[in-house]
């Protein structure tokens, strides 16, 4: 992009205030070229006619090499924990908190301003309400501050949900992240793969939610399904398109089943459809399929399971089951009849009225033959078959002859119907799943084969659009197509954009995308890239007042948390083409917090602002020179490491020296009590310091403490010696040897 539109962050001032009335102002300079002073005069900081603080902008002439492309305006801040390496990034986001002033100096060509552009400012940079997008991204998990305020044009796309919006839950959020990065994979598969060939790594795509059928072997294939040779994908896409239909189905069972406003329930046709159920000759295979216990291929919301949730006080097994469901099919039927006469208020010589009678009767005598019930049963289903004649009785007559009053009798009948009506309602969803699939008997067990053809009528006839309803074949097919590790992520990517032109909500909620075979570090890199993408895409869809739609301004907290020391040392080479690439045209600064000595070896001294928690002053001069420094004298600051080993290694160590020293000198201050050493026996002691020396990897640290161990254990000279003997007489025959061979 041109020059002269670039919009770059100079420094950020914080004021606030100590002991006395007069602000403090502490200034971070991220810029090698630019710096703000304070002006002092007299020993005080000088202020204006109109009592602002006054501060000079310093220009030095830095020949900068881009790093890519043409990103020269990076900044590495480092530091000591507890310094404010994250506290500057959020000032950069957020502003200040309490009394705290936070001023960002931009500039712009030649000319200079402070944002924010407040009515009141204590400092006499001109003020302008410009500035770049701002996005932050960190790996680290941040403590809640309770601050939500962000700066307008800004985004921390550190969590996914402040990119997508407030107003999705959780599984959303995961879902749509997932996505976002796939399709970032797709789009960066040639740049990213310098990192990690993520298309090699493959997403599982699954379909999750409480009304989803199981695994069995009581499924059969659908005809598709048929012609392929592996059983594996046979079985894996089977099931995977079956649970895609199960999704569509409860979408209708849930419209048909609604009950939140029973005035717009549709009495008569969930009556006729029931009705037509009962009396077809599939019913008992339906009754059958919803009972079955084992290799149960029905969801739990339409099986056994979820029936003896409903009904723990009555036994359900093999022996009773298809007769209870029976029963409760026919009480539902009956209720749909009872609510269909009072909303239409049709007379006794309705056309319902006979088959409900006969379905009464039929209820009656059926409880005189022996079924697999206690007595118990038997003795309140009777109780409650004669409330529901009673009920029936005064209701047909509250309506019809206007002799008894007709809310009483729907009272009645609700007292008796809230008692009954979870297992009805139960089996009556059952029913109309296992409705849109072929039933073949099979011993105990139920055949199932999906009818995908009834599936697109019904939806039909709920007023879903044919174009959408083509749609949702064209992810049918797309379906056929998937493996149980998916590494085509065009194919993926045709199915994110297909469901998400479809109006069907649940089928977004229960769609899921899981990375396999994924590191935490591998994850985390591409969380980073990803997230960066989709905040830049949200933030242009939207552009408030002030921003300059041509510059970002990116923050990356703690960048390198969790991955590979390998990609820390080629981020700067390998990440920062990526993200040029993210923000294609764009004019890019960059300010990075790390606690990682490997970056520091890829950034010229210039760009590093060092932090320490006893300095008010922000220092760039901490560290010599940087760039292409070896990486184990960068460790060896003490912002890094105070000690270049482990603690337990290191006290180790001191441990063993401090007791050889007192083996050699009787005369020495002993042992101290915290010692590895304190509490061991001789023998113990002497194995531990030997092991020790032997396991310390630093040649010069092993060598001091095997010459302390020969001086503390003499019986070990004779040894030695002998040991010396035998090299001198091998080194003897050898040079023998070679004098023999030259001959």
């Amino acid at each position: 992009m041109v020059d002269e539109n670039k919009i770059i962050l100079v420094a950020l001032i914080e004021q606030t205030y100590g002991i006395s009335t007069e602000p403090i102002f502490k200034i971070i300079n991220f810029l090698p070229d630019f710096k703000v002073k304070k002006i002092h005069e007299n020993g005080l900081h000088k202020k204006n006619s109109q009592g602002q603080y006054c501060f000079d902008i310093i220009h030095k002439d830095v020949f900068q090499i881009p790093y890519v492309g043409d990103i020269k305006n990076l900044s590495v801040i480092v530091g000591e924990n507890g310094s404010g390496k994250t506290t500057i990034i959020n000032q950069i986001l957020r502003g200040g908190k309490g009394k705290s002033q936070i001023y960002l100096i931009f500039k712009q060509n030649d000319k200079f301003w402070t944002y924010p552009d407040l009515a009141q400012e204590s400092i006499s940079i001109p003020h302008c309400s410009t500035h770049p997008y701002i996005i932050k991204f960190s790996n680290a998990k941040e403590f809640p501050s309770g601050d939500i305020y962000i700066r307008s044009g800004a985004i921390d796309a550190s969590n996914y949900k402040n990119i997508i919006g407030f107003d999705k839950n959780d599984k959303i959020i995961i879902l749509k992240e997932t996505i976002n990065q796939i399709k970032f994979v797709e789009k960066f598969k040639h740049k990213i793969i310098e990192f990690v060939d993520y298309t090699q790594k493959g997403v599982n795509v699954t379909f999750e939610g409480n009304k989803l059928p199981n695994m069995s072997n009581q499924l059969l294939y659908l005809d598709k399904i048929e012609k392929l040779t592996n059983k594996i994908d046979r079985d894996f896409i089977n099931h995977k398109v079956v649970e895609y239909f199960s999704i569509l189905i409860n979408y209708i069972i849930d419209i048909e089943y609604s009950e939140k406003n029973r005035s717009q329930i549709k009495y008569e046709e969930l009556l006729n459809l029931h009705l037509n159920f009962r009396n077809n000759k599939n019913i008992q295979n339906q009754y059958q399929s919803i009972g079955i216990d084992s290799d149960r291929f029905l969801p739990y919301d339409y099986s056994i399971g979820g029936l003896r949730n409903d009904v723990s006080d009555i036994q359900l097994n093999d022996s009773n089951i298809k007769q209870w469901i029976e029963i409760w099919h026919t009480l539902y039927i009956i209720n749909l009849y009872f609510n269909y006469v009072v909303k239409s208020k049709v007379g006794r010589d309705n056309k319902y009225h006979e088959e409900i009678s006969t379905m009464l009767k039929e209820l009656e005598q059926k409880l005189q033959y022996n079924f697999n019930f206690s007595t118990n049963e038997i003795d309140e289903l009777k109780k409650q078959i004669e409330q529901i004649k009673v009920s029936y009785k005064e209701l047909e007559n509250g309506l019809f002859d206007q002799s008894t009053s007709y809310t009483q009798s729907l009272k009645k009948w609700d007292q008796v119907w809230q008692k009954i009506k979870a297992p009805c309602f139960r089996v009556a969803k059952a029913i109309s799943y296992t409705s849109y699939f072929e039933l073949t008997e099979h011993g105990y067990f139920v055949k199932h084969k999906l009818i995908p053809d009834r599936v697109w009528t019904k939806l039909k006839d709920n007023g879903i659009p044919s174009s959408e309803i083509e749609r949702l074949k064209d992810i049918e097919e797309l379906l056929y197509k998937l493996h149980e590790i998916n590494t085509d992520f065009k194919i993926l990517s045709e199915i994110i954009s297909t469901i998400s032109e479809i109006s069907i909500p649940e089928l977004e909620e229960s769609l899921q995308f899981r990375w396999i075979g994924l590191s935490s570090g591998e994850l985390g890199l591409l969380r980073s890239f990803a997230s960066l993408y989709s905040a830049k895409l949200a933030l242009q869809r939207k552009t408030p007042r002030g921003i300059d739609q041509e510059n970002f301004l990116i923050l990356l907290d703690e960048v390198d948390l969790g991955m590979h020391p390998e990609w820390q040392r080629k981020w700067v080479s390998t990440a920062l083409p990526i993200i040029e690439k993210i923000f294609d045209n764009k004019h890019l600064q960059i300010i990075i917090t790390t606690h990682s000595p490997i970056f520091l070896s890829d950034i010229y001294k210039e760009n590093i602002i060092y932090l320490s928690k006893e300095n008010t002053e922000y220092e760039n001069n901490k560290f010599n020179k940087t760039f292409g420094q070896n990486i184990y004298t960068l460790y060896k600051n003490s912002f890094f490491l105070n000690r270049l080993m482990g603690e337990y290694a290191y006290k180790s160590i001191e441990d063993t020296f401090e007791y050889l020293n007192f083996k050699i000198n009787s005369d020495s201050k002993g042992i101290r009590p915290e010692s590895l050493f304190k509490e061991l026996s001789d023998n113990l002691q002497k194995k531990t310091a030997q092991k020790i020396i032997e396991s310390v990897g630093e040649p010069i640290i092993a060598n001091q403490l095997q010459e302390l161990f020969n001086r503390a254990f003499l019986e070990n000279k004779d040894e030695i010696e002998e040991i010396k003997d035998k090299i001198a007489k091998l080194q003897e025959q050898l040079k023998q040897l070679e004098e023999d061979n030259s001959k």
